[in-house]
């Protein structure tokens, strides 16, 4: 089942010209007009953080390019954390790979779920612009 966050429920390192969450640059739900995008253009280390407010089995992410230019992630990492505090890579720190345009969403399948309230995307390397949107794929309508 896929998740989309509400954009209060979304953090990242940084945004485009410091845009403020849900505005500009800083809107990266789903079927956001535009994407989140990173303040500094290819700078690994960068992260987007997703929040599904109690602890729940994640078996992936979605993500898809920038909606209104030709920037997008090509490689990512992911962590979780139950805690927001200490986070631990998902698939020992598997690179999974990620779009090749604008608008068609890819899947980012875990080999197992994992236990997690908080996800974290860490952009390794894009196309234009380290900008995304995205969301979970969650296990089950039950939290654990």
């Amino acid at each position: 089942m896929e998740v989309d966050p509400e954009d209060s429920d979304r953090s990242a390192s940084s945004s485009w010209e410091n845009s403020a969450l849900g505005t500009g640059n800083h809107r990266g739900r789903l079927n956001s007009p535009q994407a989140w995008s990173s303040a500094h253009k290819e700078r690994v280390g960068e992260w987007y953080n997703l929040d599904v407010t109690r602890a729940v089995y994640v078996a992936g992410v979605v993500t898809r390019g920038r909606a209104d230019c030709k920037q997008w992630v090509t490689g990512y990492l992911v962590q979780v954390s139950c805690d927001g505090e200490a986070y631990e890579d998902v698939d020992r720190g598997a690179i999974f790979p990620g779009n090749v345009d604008q608008n068609s969403p890819v899947q980012g399948m875990f080999r197992r779920p994992v236990k997690a309230r908080f996800v974290r995307i860490l952009p390794q390397d894009a196309y234009g612009h380290m900008s995304m949107r995205c969301g979970l794929i969650r296990v089950g309508q039950n939290s654990v």
